[in-house]
């Protein structure tokens, strides 16, 4: 089955809206339901939009009001965590759902985070490269920013910039996509994991 074909399959027909909702929250309520009614079942953001505001016809998909709602996932996914205990994981060209259980959830949503963050790391490691410390007048304005550096943020930098560090936050499939394999890690080969 296509891509297109997975995401024209869910039918929110039996969806009803709730009025006094905001657009983020009807979108969050939209995708619980959809995750109960057809776990995993991506949803077009054209389709999601129209099923929130009960629209007779279909929104093109390049339209203002689909690329708002597009632009507001992050408050959705805010909704799904808070409200719903759900997760947010999109699939570019396809459209998005909610994760259905703790297994969806660590291989899509926290798998997505952890690359965030591994990539917000070497950005991070990158930025700090450029500082020379010893340029930095140890002044009564400067004094907060000496006392981050020398205290925390020199030992953290040093930390995330190990590529072991950094290799331990991906997820499997990218471990393997990087070269690594069990037997360069002992923890995999003696048959456990990270906890």
């Amino acid at each position: 089955m296509s891509k297109q074909a997975a995401v024209k399959a869910l039918d929110f027909r039996g969806y009803k809206y709730v009025e006094t909702m905001t657009q983020v929250e009807r979108a969050a309520h939209a995708l619980d339901w959809a995750a109960q009614a057809s776990p995993k079942q991506f949803v077009a953001y054209n389709v999601l939009l129209k099923a929130i505001t009960g629209q007779a016809t279909m929104p093109r998909l390049k339209s203002d009001d689909v690329e708002l709602l597009r632009s507001r996932m992050s408050r959705v996914r805010k909704i799904l965590r808070e409200k719903y205990g759900r997760g947010l994981t999109m699939n570019p060209g396809v459209g998005t759902r909610a994760t259905i259980d703790s297994v969806d959830q660590l291989t899509t949503d926290v798998s997505a985070a952890a690359k965030r963050a591994a990539s917000a790391g070497r950005g991070l490691v990158a930025a700090a490269s450029l500082v020379d410390i010893t340029e930095v007048p140890a002044t009564a304005e400067n004094r907060p920013w000496l006392q981050w550096w020398k205290g925390s943020l020199r030992q953290q930098v040093a930390m995330i910039s190990s590529p072991e560090y950094l290799r331990k936050l991906l997820p499997p499939k990218d471990d393997e996509e990087h070269g690594t394999d069990a037997e360069a890690t002992p923890a995999k080969a003696a048959g456990g994991g990270a906890s």
